[in-house]
C-alpha cells in the first residue's frame, strides 16, 4: 500500500514517469548507433556532463559511437541530445542536457558512450560526473578532465594524461608489453592506482601531498617521507619503456601486481623478441571474462560522502538515521517514511556520482513498523545469474560473432581466435542494456 501511495504522488507530480509494480521509478531509454570514416591517426573529442565514456580501440578506418540515453519522463529523454560533427579527419560528440527549473521539474538525464575508434586516434575526452574508460589503444594518446568520478585506462600502449577533481584515476596492464607507454595523472582527492602485470618494467615518478604511497608488490627503492605525504622517483630497470608520472593532493597512490587465476599465457612482446610459447595452442587463444561486479570500496566511499551530507542537511536535524553496509546490502533506517525516502535518494545519488552501477542495487520495498520506523533494505548484486548470463549468451549468438561462450562460476568466459572480434563483442555487449552491470575481465592475448 505505501509503495502504491509513494507510485500516485509521483505520478501526479511528473506525469511522465513510469512506475514498477513495486513502487520504485524506472528510468526510460534510448539507444543510438552510428559510423562514420575516419583516417588512422584523427582525432576524437567527446564532452559529456552525466554518464560515462567507453572507448575501445580497434583495427579499422571508421568510428562506431553508440548511445544509451536515459530519464525518468518521456518529456525529458526527448530533452537530452547529442551534437556530433565529423569528417575524416576528426570527430566531436558534444552532450546538450538542458537545465530544468522548478522544485517539481523532472532534472533526470545521463549519456553513456560506447565509441569504437582507430588504436591509433588522438582522444580529447572530458566529464562532469561519471565515468571514462579507454580499453586498447595502440600507438595513441589520450587527454582526459573529469571532475568526479572514474577513470580507467587498460591495456593501452601510448600516451594518457589524465586530470580530475575527485574520485579514481587507474591505469591497468593485464599483460607486459614491451613497447613505450606513459601515463601522467593527477587528481585533487582520491586515488590513483596502477594494476602492472608480473614482469613489467616501468619508470615512477609519484608524489602525494596528504597521503601515502603503497609498494608492497614492486617494492621499489626511493621512498621519501614529507609531512603530510610521500614520494617516490624509482625504476624497476634502467631505461624502462613504460613511464608513470602521479599527483595526488588528497588521496593515496597504490602500486600493485595484476593477477587472474588462469594458466599464464605468452607475455606481447616486440616482434624482434618474439619467443615461442611453452603452453599448448588452446591456451594462448585471446578471451575475456564477462562479469557482473561492483566496486566495494567506492560503495563504501559513497556512504561515507552520504553520512557527511546528512550532518549538514537542515531537514534532517533531529533525526535519527541509519546507513550500515553488511555484506551484500545496505541498511537504511530513519524515524519514518518520509525520512526514509529522503535517506534513500542521497545514498542513490552518492553510489551513482562515485560510478557504482545502479543496476545492481536492487531496492526491496521499505518496512514500517507500528511505531512509524522506517527501514529499507538494498541488495548488491554481484556476479551473473544463470538466466541473466544465459540471457547474454544468447544475445552474443544472435550477433553472429564467431566466438566461444561459456559460463562459468557466475561469470562467461569468451573466446575468439582474433583480439579484434573480441573488442567487437565488448562494444556489442556494451551497448545493450541486460538489466546488471557488464564488466570485462582477465583479458588473455
Amino acid at each position: 500500500m505505501l509503495a502504491l501511495s509513494r507510485a500516485l504522488i509521483f505520478l501526479l507530480v511528473f506525469p511522465g514517469l513510469t512506475i514498477s509494480s513495486s513502487g520504485a521509478v524506472t528510468a526510460l531509454k534510448k539507444e543510438t548507433a552510428e559510423f562514420f570514416p575516419m583516417t588512422r591517426d584523427g582525432t576524437i573529442t567527446i564532452a559529456n556532463t552525466d554518464g560515462a565514456i567507453h572507448i575501445f580501440g580497434w583495427n579499422e578506418t571508421r568510428v562506431r559511437v553508440a548511445t544509451l540515453r536515459q530519464a525518468y519522463s518521456q518529456a525529458r529523454l526527448a530533452q537530452l541530445r547529442v551534437e556530433t560533427r565529423a569528417n575524416t579527419n576528426a570527430l566531436t560528440a558534444h552532450t546538450i542536457i538542458p537545465p530544468a527549473h522548478g522544485f517539481f521539474a523532472d532534472k533526470s538525464g545521463t549519456i553513456e558512450y560506447t565509441i569504437n575508434v582507430p588504436e591509433t586516434a588522438h582522444l580529447i575526452l572530458k566529464e562532469t560526473n561519471g565515468e571514462i574508460s579507454i580499453d586498447g589503444l595502440r600507438g595513441g594518446d589520450a587527454e582526459i578532465d573529469l571532475v568526479n568520478g572514474r577513470v580507467t585506462a587498460r591495456n593501452c600502449i601510448g600516451r594518457v594524461r589524465a586530470r580530475a577533481k575527485t574520485g579514481a584515476l587507474e591505469v591497468i596492464s593485464q599483460w607486459w608489453e614491451n613497447f613505450p607507454a606513459s601515463f601522467d595523472y593527477a587528481i585533487d582527492y582520491g586515488t590513483i592506482r596502477a594494476l602492472l602485470a608480473p614482469g613489467s618494467q616501468f619508470q615512477i615518478d609519484a608524489l602525494t601531498t596528504h597521503g601515502g604511497i603503497d609498494d608492497d608488490a614492486f617494492k621499489l627503492q626511493g621512498m621519501k617521507d614529507s609531512d603530510d605525504g610521500q614520494s617516490i622517483v624509482a625504476a624497476t630497470a634502467p631505461g624502462a619503456p613504460v613511464r608513470l608520472r602521479f599527483r595526488d593532493r588528497g588521496g593515496n597512490i597504490s602500486l600493485d601486481i595484476w593477477h587472474y587465476d588462469a594458466p599464464p599465457t605468452m607475455a606481447r612482446v616486440a616482434p624482434n623478441e618474439l619467443q615461442k610459447p611453452a603452453t599448448n595452442r588452446n591456451s594462448l587463444m585471446p578471451s575475456f571474462d564477462i562479469v557482473s561486479d561492483v566496486d566495494k570500496q567506492e560503495i563504501d566511499n559513497a556512504l561515507n560522502q552520504a553520512r557527511k551530507e546528512l550532518a549538514t542537511r537542515f531537514d534532517f536535524k533531529g533525526v535519527t538515521t541509519g546507513i550500515e553496509h553488511e555484506k551484500e546490502q545496505i541498511v537504511l533506517t530513519a524515524d519514518d517514511a518520509s525520512h526514509l525516502h529522503g535517506l534513500r535518494e542521497i545514498v542513490i545519488g552518492k553510489l551513482s556520482k562515485r560510478g557504482v552501477d545502479l543496476r545492481n542495487i536492487d531496492q526491496k520495498d521499505a518496512a514500517i513498523s507500528s511505531m512509524g520506523h522506517a527501514r529499507q533494505e538494498l541488495k548488491i548484486k554481484q556476479g551473473l545469474e544463470g538466466d541473466k548470463a544465459k540471457e547474454i549468451i544468447l544475445a552474443i549468438k544472435s550477433g553472429g560473432f564467431k566466438v566461444q561462450n561459456q559460463l562459468q562460476d557466475r561469470q562467461i568466459r569468451v573466446t575468439g581466435k582474433k583480439r579484434d572480434e573480441l573488442q567487437e563483442v565488448i562494444a556489442f555487449v556494451k551497448s545493450k542494456d541486460f538489466g546488471v552491470a557488464t564488466n570485462f575481465t582477465n583479458y588473455r592475448d
